[in-house]
């Protein structure tokens, strides 16, 4: 069995895997950009967020990763500013949305949800229906985007480059569309439609971000670029 180890990560406590080992870890001389926690499934190992934890340190993020409900549940989420899921088989419990999750979106910190299916209990979980999302894989084999934004999204602080980018492998069908700023769409498998990729909407003081499993090398700049679209995001008369 895996040794778990405990320990205090940018004030927020998170368990980690022995053999992953993620760490609380900035760079010497790195801007300072704010605290971005990554929750891995159980089965995932943290391998994307150890591949591209040097790109983060860089770009000025203290980083910590947790795997599953176990490290999550250990995790002070009122310390991160940033909070990226996966979703592929990362059963988060209910619990954990409403106690934890919406108070940290609510108080201000951007999540990003990086989707392959496991969103379809969303909107129960968050007790708000704005979140009700299906997630198909209904794509072109093109993988290109159809369409995308031309807002501060794709070039504040990084130039994204997003209509050369390969989509990702699905699409997001929400229940109603209105309060959900589309920032890039692509066509469903035979042609004819087009479904957003990447999606964002303001929730409180802070900001929920979906989007599909986009390739391991746009990840890091993508995340800058979610965390600053915060101060641009559409909001309601009530959150301003």
């Amino acid at each position: 069995m895996e040794k778990i180890m405990r320990g205090l990560i940018l004030g927020f406590a998170c368990v980690l895997l022995s053999s992953a080992a993620p760490a609380a870890e900035q760079g010497g001389n790195a801007p300072r950009t704010g605290r971005l926690l990554w929750i891995d499934s159980p089965n995932g190992r943290l391998a994307l967020y150890n591949r591209i934890k040097a790109q983060l340190r860089k770009d000025g993020w203290e980083t910590a990763g947790c795997s599953g409900m176990a490290g999550a549940e250990k995790a002070d989420l009122s310390k991160a500013d940033l909070i990226c899921i996966e979703t592929f088989r990362n059963n988060l419990s209910k619990d954990f949305y409403l106690r934890k999750l919406a108070p940290a979106v609510k108080n201000g910190a951007v999540l990003v949800l990086r989707c392959y299916h496991g969103i379809e209990k969303l909107h129960y979980y968050f007790r708000n229906y704005d979140f009700e999302v299906v997630f198909r894989e209904d794509v072109n084999k093109k993988r290109r985007p159809s369409w995308v934004t031309s807002s501060s999204f794709v070039r504040v602080p990084r130039k994204l480059d997003l209509e050369n980018w390969q989509t990702p492998p699905g699409i997001f069908i929400p229940d109603e569309l209105e309060g959900w700023d589309v920032l890039a769409r692509q066509f469903n498998a035979s042609g004819d439609k087009e479904y957003p990729f990447i999606m964002a909407r303001s929730w409180g003081r802070g900001m929920v971000v979906m989007t599909g499993a986009i390739r391991p090398d746009n990840m890091a700049p993508f995340l800058l670029n979610a965390y600053e679209y915060r101060k641009a995001v559409k909001r309601k008369q009530a959150e301003k």
